[in-house]
């Protein structure tokens, strides 16, 4: 794949040494892969004291080099054939050739299909309903002759080598689906061989199959604290949200305040994870932050206040609202003195004359200024 985990092809045929078929006049040469079809390209080799030619006009040679290139069942061939300086005659050979490998699409209902081999793994696929894939596969000239599966939780990529020597493929039948564990993580090989023998594979990326949602957990960092144990004024909340070990990652962190059963601060994300070809150690299993849940004080001037949390992981699985409730004191305390059964004001203004905080009393109807003055 290149930088941008672009899909790439991964194929061969099989690898055996050229076969050569002789009738003590001529024989022929190529990769036989299975059936009797050959993989590569056929030439026509003269045997000692023999040549050989396409047609009558063209000069004799001791081999026709590449005769037949294009793939193609039952093809027959002719050429010309003869013995030191005698007149040549006529010789014709049937003969199927694919040296083209299967197509091998590996299919979920909700990614698009995987048509090539990947050389980077990343984890950008995620599930939180079971996870069905499919496979697609095609040969133009021999036909399909086997299709496999193989699940790997291994993070690198398995080498051709290293495919060659799995010895657990399982079938995978016309129309069948092969399904992911819950709460795994997997990549999964398909292996197509075609009549001739010719082999493609094909490779999911990361996938990630989780059922549980994130768990979430809330705290008061700073607040305003009355001794009767309300709150008032602005108060951060602090958040810490974890991840099962099979994990898609955080992928939203959200939150909601109500006041008193009134929402009183909509929806603010406060985390959102965009990268859609993560590694596995880009996906994160903790989620904290303490300074960006913030409950006005202005906007919540009721009793009971609630925070109300979500978190979604990349799975889909969005995890049941966790509400942190606390109580605030909205209002400051009233002070009345009497005098004589009439409602005396308390007022504290600064002097002018004085740089310390003096008391005033006066009658309410009366205004601070014509009251004498009770210097602190």
């Amino acid at each position: 794949g290149d930088e941008n985990y672009s899909r790439a092809t991964l194929t061969y045929t099989v690898n055996v040494k050229d076969h050569v078929i002789s009738n003590g006049a001529y024989a022929l040469v190529g990769k036989l892969g299975n059936n009797g079809w050959y993989t590569s390209n056929v030439t026509i080799r003269a045997e000692e004291g023999y040549q050989v030619k396409k047609k009558i006009s063209d000069s004799w040679k001791t081999e026709l080099t590449d005769y037949i290139t294009e793939d193609g069942k039952n093809q027959r061939v002719t050429f010309r054939v003869r013995e030191g300086k005698r007149i040549g005659s006529e010789k014709s050979e049937i003969i199927s050739k694919d040296a083209t490998a299967p197509i091998a699409n590996i299919k979920q209902a909700k990614i698009s299909a995987w048509e090539k081999f990947l050389t980077i793994i990343s984890f950008g696929q995620w599930g939180s309903d079971t996870v069905d894939l499919t496979l697609e596969k095609s040969d133009a000239t021999s036909g399909i002759a086997s299709a496999e599966y193989f699940i790997s939780n291994s993070l690198t990529i398995m080498s051709e080598s290293e495919l060659e020597a799995v010895k657990t493929w399982n079938t995978w039948a016309d129309g069948s689906v092969v399904s992911i564990a819950k709460d795994s993580k997997a990549v999964v090989y398909a292996k197509v061989t075609d009549v001739a023998g010719n082999v493609s594979y094909a490779a999911t990326n990361g996938i990630i199959f989780e059922s549980k949602a994130p768990v979430i957990n809330a705290e008061i960092i700073t607040a305003p604290y009355a001794e009767s144990g309300l709150y008032f004024g602005d108060v951060v909340i602090g958040v810490n949200i974890t991840e099962e070990s099979v994990y898609s990652g955080v992928n939203k962190v959200s939150y909601i305040v109500k006041c008193d059963d009134v929402v009183t601060q909509a929806e603010k994300v406060i985390y959102q994870y965009n990268n859609d070809n993560p590694a596995e150690e880009d996906l994160s299993t903790t989620f904290t932050n303490n300074k960006d849940i913030v409950v006005s004080g202005e906007k919540n001037k009721g009793k009971k206040i609630e925070v109300i949390i979500t978190a979604m992981d990349n799975a889909g699985n969005t995890s049941v609202p966790y509400t942190y409730t606390y109580y605030v004191d909205k209002d400051a305390p009233t002070i009345n003195i009497y005098a004589n059964d009439i409602v005396i004001s308390r007022i504290a203004y600064l002097s002018d004359q004085f740089t310390s905080w003096s008391w005033c009393y006066a009658f309410r109807q009366r205004s601070p200024k014509n009251c004498s003055d009770v210097r602190s």
